[in-house]
């Protein structure tokens, strides 16, 4: 039972991770879009 409510909390995690990384991607793709200065 613990292993798999871990498993569980890493998928969400990982979830997590994946998602902040599209995120950062595309708030870099918009300040590149976006003439800085």
């Amino acid at each position: 039972m613990p292993t798999n409510s871990g498993s569980a909390r890493g998928a969400k995690v990982a979830k997590m991770g994946r998602n902040l990384a599209i995120l950062l991607k595309r708030l870099r793709q918009l300040a590149r879009a976006v003439p800085s200065g």
